[in-house]
């Protein structure tokens, strides 16, 4: 996630269902920013 933010892109961890089924549940959700220049 750091290197996403050092590069524009901010992003976030969401869990995508219940972590009883399994440890690995998260999702890392990025999106880049367009800015006209």
């Amino acid at each position: 996630m750091l290197y996403l933010f050092e590069q524009g892109y901010p992003s976030c961890i969401a869990p995508i269902f219940d972590p009883s089924i399994s440890p690995r549940n998260h999702l890392l959700i990025s999106a880049r920013n367009n800015v006209m220049k």
